[in-house]
């Protein structure tokens, strides 16, 4: 029996039907039961993707467990590596299956898939893609029996993410102290949550504008500036460089995309 933990097991749970592979899923809504009731039976065996619950020692040392995380361990260990990497402005990402273990995400490697990121992806973008990639993983996790697979230790200076990274006051701009490409990052990695924002003045009123979607803007342009580009969207000057913002929607608005932003033109400033 594969017992699945997860909070987001459509892509496994499909996989293994089509597989004809036993299963169980257990949710965050039925997992203290299980932890609770499991009884050890020989040739079982745990796999943990996206469940965001602490694994008891009870259950480490009674299931073997393999954890699915998205980052080339040791590389952006925590609960936000999809995010990581796209603030980090990564080119590559990558799948891995480890042994789970009590320490965080510290376990030996079974598998790593490396994976490039697109750089007009967001947070969701890459994500979706990674999880779409799961059973080209599954197939390489069960192509021998669990007694076959052979681990090997992590190697590399290990670093983290946490959910706090998520948020939302990390989600300011101020153009003036961050690069266009910082800017850009930041846009990609908090899309769609907690969304990257700044404030702008609309008539007397100071307002949260949104941004989901930006490129590089390759005319220059001086700190803080903006410049409303004909059905482009929005350029902006940040600390080097300049940025295009292409999506976006002010709070209490609906959201406005390329051309149509042009229309707020001389009804906008940044403000502090």
């Amino acid at each position: 029996m594969v017992y699945l933990f997860s909070s987001k097991p459509r892509t496994i749970v499909e996989y293994f039907e089509r597989n004809n592979i036993a299963y169980q899923l257990v949710t965050l809504d039925s997992f203290a039961a299980m932890v609770q009731q499991y009884e050890p039976i020989k040739g079982d065996i745990g796999i943990v993707y996206d469940f965001g619950k602490f694994i008891p020692e009870k259950l480490l040392s009674a299931l073997p467990l393999l954890n699915i995380h998205f980052s080339l361990l040791p590389k952006y260990r925590g609960a936000t590596p999809v995010e990581a990497a796209l603030l980090s402005g990564d080119t590559v990402t990558g799948v891995t299956v480890q042994k789970m273990v009590k320490a965080m995400d510290e376990g030996p490697l079974l598998l790593s898939v490396p994976i490039d990121i697109e750089p007009s992806w967001a947070a969701f973008e890459l994500q979706a893609y990674m999880d779409s990639r799961l059973p080209e993983v599954l197939d390489e996790i069960f192509r021998v029996s669990p007694n076959e697979w052979q681990f090997k230790e992590q190697t590399g200076e290990p670093s983290y993410c946490y959910e706090k990274d998520l948020q939302r006051e990390n989600g300011k701009i101020v153009f003036e102290e961050l690069t266009a490409d910082e800017v850009i990052n930041k846009i990609r990695a908090y899309n769609p949550e907690p969304m990257a924002w700044c404030h702008i003045q609309k008539g007397a009123h100071i307002l949260e504008m949104n941004m989901m979607r930006a490129k590089l803007f390759h005319e220059k342009l001086n700190q803080g500036d903006i410049v409303f580009v004909k059905k482009q969207g929005l350029a902006i000057g940040c600390k080097t460089g300049s940025v295009l913002i292409t999506e976006l929607v002010i709070s209490g608005s609906k959201k406005l995309a390329n051309g149509d932003i042009v229309a707020l033109k001389g009804s906008i400033e940044l403000a502090e």
